[in-house]
C-alpha cells in the first residue's frame, strides 16, 4: 500500500499514543496471517498496530485512498485492522475488523448523510462506525452523531477521523475525545 503522507501522519501521531504493556509489538500476529489471503499491508513498531488487507477487498476509486489512510492511521494508534473480503457480492458486508469488532469506514464529504451512512452500516452488519470527516462544520457533524445514537440501534460506537488524526465520540450529548 502506497500513501503519499505516511511518514508525516506516523509523526503526528506517534507523540499521543498510549501503548498497553500487554501490547505484541513483536509482530507475531501480524506475520500468522496466510499469505495466499491476506496481505501485509502496515505494522507499527512502536504501537503494536497493524493493517492486513485479505485479497478480496475492494477499494472504490474514489474513496478507497481515504479508507487506506483510516486504516493506517487506527494502527499507528495500536490497533489490530483486519481489511475483509468483499467478493462475495450477494451479501454486503462491514469493510474492517478493528481488534476483532466489524466496523464500517465511510468518507464524508458533507454532514447531511451521517445518519444515512451509519443506517447502511448496521445493515452491513457494523457496530462501530468510522468516518473519515473531510467537512469543518463540527457542530452540525455533532448533531448528526447524537442522532445515529438515538436511532440507529446496532452501531454502539462513533469514531471518526479528522486532520489526520483519531477521535472518539462518546458522549451522546455534545463532548468528544481526540485520542
Amino acid at each position: 500500500m502506497k500513501l503519499k503522507n505516511l511518514s508525516t501522519i506516523t509523526e503526528s501521531k506517534r507523540l499521543d499514543v498510549n501503548i498497553d504493556v500487554k501490547t505484541d509489538i513483536s509482530g507475531e500476529k501480524y506475520n500468522s496471517y496466510d499469505s495466499d489471503h491476506w496481505d501485509k499491508t502496515y505494522f507499527d513498531e512502536v504501537t503494536g498496530g497493524y493493517v492486513v488487507t485479505h485479497k478480496g477487498h475492494k477499494f472504490d476509486s474514489e474513496t478507497g485512498k481515504y479508507e487506506k489512510e483510516t486504516a493506517v492511521i487506527l494502527a499507528i494508534n495500536g490497533y489490530k485492522v483486519e481489511m475483509m473480503d468483499e467478493s462475495d457480492f450477494r451479501k454486503r458486508q462491514y469493510d474492517i475488523r478493528i481488534n476483532g469488532i466489524p466496523t464500517e469506514i465511510k468518507v464524508m464529504n458533507g454532514y447531511r448523510n451521517i445518519h444515512k451512512r451509519a443506517v447502511e452500516a448496521s445493515e452491513q452488519d457494523a457496530t462501530r462506525i468510522v468516518y473519515y470527516i473531510k467537512f469543518k462544520d463540527n457542530h452540525q457533524m455533532y448533531n448528526r452523531f447524537n442522532n445515529v445514537y438515538k436511532t440507529v440501534e446496532k452501531i454502539n460506537e462513533i469514531w471518526f477521523i479528522k486532520d489526520n488524526k483519531l477521535h472518539y465520540f462518546t458522549n451522546k450529548k455534545t463532548a468528544c475525545q481526540t485520542d
